[in-house]
């Protein structure tokens, strides 16, 4: 995004003249930027003054917005407007992220109240200006802002058509086609201005903007009602609203739709007429934005502040009517009342700001994590809708900075530019394809491997690497709101300080390809019908092929009850062969059977020179007597 960059820009120039303030001490500006793209992620520090300037602006807009809504209505409804929106948990979410979703729906809300206003006044060209300006900006910030045009050219429309008589006079074709090409000009100019590459490349920068908009609607990996999708029906969105929405949201703008569409309920002209406007906006926009099969509950993000406007509508003439059937049917409550309508609307606001308070404070810090308590919160939203957007993991980097020697660690995990900034050591991208180099690098690699809510919900990187991994027992899990949403486990590599706690083999188990260095059993009591749960340690002493297999087998004194050839980690290291001098932590699990009588059991391995296939681990345990690892115990069953 254009400000971010220009803020992590500013950065770099602030750390070039100042440089005991921030950590890459760079020689020059030109020289940060390299290093930025080279780490593939912005250092915390340089956040800073990215947070700060876009909190400035923020606010700014906010504070225009809201006198923007006090010029189109009036001082109440726009005080109750900012009592619903400012708190609103989905909506105060994204403000304090860095992300592009939320400046987009803030110029959104300016351009689209300045255009009202310049239609309500049907003189000038200063909101009308304002309009087209924060438009450009909006769109610069994101593309997808265009989905919004069918709905103001509809409104544009039926302004001719005089429906939205009296709030917009009706001007004639010609003066709106006027209206139109300033606001483009502005549009246009300003979205040239703040993006220089449109300054010398203009047709290839309009080109990846294009593509970039197919990409974002059409990325695929999504989860929806249990289930992964490459696209999602019509059916998510209002899942959605029901789910993010808080219940003040909700309620309010239930009413607003009553106000609008129902004649016995029907408002003052002026109110009702902005009501539909309004709907008209916001309906458009999410039936536009519902065609594309890619959705994310974040892109309906611009309609919020128009959901909160008819809210706020809906409660000050709920408000008024309240006082009118008090005033008409018990006017001794009122008359005990001093100033009895500054102190009806001051009580509603205070009630109003309580019960958001009370809706978001549970949620805080994340509040990206709010789900509708009523309808069963994030335990039960875990099951309909993709969850996570890199949320606890400072926490998660703050447990791996824990560990012993943590600037040596590798750990390999979802959102690497969000996580990387909190760890010491190294961090490696889980790509959503499996298999292929990249694979290959964060599985060699990586001591430690985080797996966030969403993975585990799309099944990424592969349905059989997660249940391989998550059968273990995490060393840490983040809960919010009841609901796991990272966890990390011990990675395939070993580190120098777990290989200090393993049993080790009483003799030499190997060949001179790879030796077995020790192991772990996770318990050496078992019943019928459990799993054996044996992590092995191969150091590879010389290059191996990568779907190199063993003999696992279970005896019983000289007897061999069972003898299965198992690949090293599962044959999840891909093809190219594994290099000497690492140290693979390799778990098994081996389901023993239900008939299995109770006694001493030998845990037994076997490896040949030659034993690179399952084939040859059958031909292997029948010329070469297996090792032993260790002992268990079969007991009986509690039955």
């Amino acid at each position: 995004m254009w400000l971010d960059g220009f803020g992590v820009l500013f950065g770099c120039v602030v750390d070039h003249w100042f440089p005991p303030h921030l950590t890459l001490e760079p020689e020059s500006v030109r020289s940060c930027v390299r290093v930025l793209r080279e780490q593939n992620f912005v250092p915390i520090d340089f956040y800073v003054l990215t947070r700060v300037i876009q909190a400035v602006v923020t606010s700014a807009l906010m504070t225009l917005s809201s006198w923007l809504v006090l010029r189109l209505f009036n001082l109440k409804i726009a005080i109750i407007w900012l009592a619903i929106l400012t708190i609103e948990p989905f909506f105060l979410a994204y403000q304090r992220l860095v992300i592009t979703d939320s400046l987009q729906c803030e110029f959104i809300l300016v351009s689209v109240l300045a255009l009202f206003l310049h239609w309500r006044l049907a003189s000038g060209k200063l909101y009308l200006s304002i309009s087209g300006i924060t438009m450009g900006m909006a769109i610069a910030t994101k593309t997808t802002t265009l989905l919004l045009f069918p709905g103001l050219m509809a409104i544009a429309v039926l302004t001719e058509l005089s429906y939205f008589q009296p709030i917009f006079p009706k001007k004639g074709i010609a003066e709106q086609a006027k209206d139109i090409g300033i606001w483009t000009l502005y549009l246009v100019a300003t979205f040239i201005l703040i993006w220089p590459a449109m300054w010398v490349a203009p047709l290839e920068t309009m080109s990846r903007l294009v593509s970039d908009l197919r990409e974002e609607t059409q990325r695929g990996y999504l989860f929806f009602l249990g289930r992964s999708h490459d696209r999602i029906n019509a059916l998510f969105y209002p899942i959605v609203i029901l789910y993010r929405f808080s219940p003040a949201l909700l309620l309010s703008s239930f009413i607003s739709f009553l106000l609008a569409s129902l004649p016995t309920w029907r408002p003052r002209s002026i109110y009702q007429k902005s009501l539909v406007a309004n709907f008209i906006l916001i309906l458009s926009f999410i039936w536009v934005v519902s065609l594309p099969g890619n959705k994310l509950d974040r892109y309906i993000l611009p309609i919020i502040p128009f959901v909160a406007l008819n809210g706020a509508i809906a409660s000050f003439i709920v408000l008024k009517r309240l006082q009118q059937y008090l005033t008409d049917r018990h006017p001794q409550i009122l008359s005990k009342l001093p100033q009895k309508s500054k102190f009806s609307f001051s009580t509603f606001v205070i009630i109003l700001l309580a019960i958001q308070v009370m809706t978001i404070y549970p949620f805080f810090p994340y509040y990206i994590s709010y789900y509708n308590p009523f309808i069963g919160g994030a335990k039960t939203a875990k099951f309909i809708l993709m969850m996570g957007n890199g949320e606890g993991l400072d926490r998660v980097g703050a447990w791996l900075n824990r560990q012993p020697n943590p600037q040596d660690l590798v750990v390999a995990g979802p959102y690497r530019s969000a996580l990387a900034p909190y760890v010491q050591g190294e961090v490696l991208a889980v790509s959503r394809h499996f298999g292929g180099s990249w694979t290959e690098r964060w599985l060699r690699n990586a001591n430690f491997l985080v797996f966030y809510i969403n993975q585990i919900q799309r099944n990424i990187p592969d349905p059989k690497v997660i249940d391989y991994f998550t059968r273990q027992d995490p060393l840490y899990s983040l809960q919010l709101n009841g609901v796991d949403y990272a966890s990390i486990y011990l990675g395939p590599m070993a580190r120098p300080e777990e290989m200090q706690t393993l049993t080790s083999t009483s003799e030499f188990i190997g060949n001179d390809q790879l030796q077995l260095r020790g192991y772990t059993l996770a318990s050496d009591s078992l019943r019928p019908g459990d799993s054996l749960e044996l992590t092995l340690y191969w150091e590879i002493l010389q290059s191996i092929p990568s779907h190199s297999h063993f003999t696992l087998s279970l005896q019983q004194g000289e007897r061999v009850l069972m003898a299965i050839p198992r690949p090293i980690l599962q044959g999840f290291l891909g093809d190219d062969p594994i290099e000497a001098g690492q140290t693979i932590r390799d778990q098994q699990f081996l389901a023993l059977p239900e008939t299995l009588p109770p006694g001493d059991y030998q845990i037994g391995v076997s490896l040949s020179p030659s034993l690179s296939s399952a084939e040859d681990g059958l031909l292997d345990i029948r010329e070469n007597t297996p090792d032993i690892l260790g002992l268990f115990q079969m007991i009986p069953s509690e039955d």
